[in-house]
């Protein structure tokens, strides 16, 4: 099992979990869904990543790509995808 970093890959886990709207959460301030995107191996969820914040695409950007802990609210809009996914593996 690979690890990548930004774009998806069939097989392959996120290493950023960004939202699926980043500029939009991030103009929300964690207000609204994050919805990241789960990751498979077939057809079967195999990994969710989760963080409480993130930056992408580098660590030496300091614009828009940053998403910050927002008090909690990225971690927290991050953990409700995962109840988006009943069939989750635990």
């Amino acid at each position: 099992m690979g690890i990548r970093a930004f774009e998806p890959a069939p097989n392959v886990w996120a290493f950023i979990p960004e939202c699926e709207d980043t500029p939009a959460f991030k103009k929300s301030r964690g207000t609204i869904a994050c919805n990241q995107t789960p990751d498979y191996k077939g057809n079967e969820i195999e990994h969710l990543g989760i963080t409480t914040a993130y930056h992408k695409p580098f660590m030496s950007r300091t614009d828009l790509d940053s998403i910050p802990k927002f008090y909690g609210r990225t971690f927290m809009r991050q953990m409700e995808t995962l109840y988006k996914y009943p069939r989750f593996p635990s």
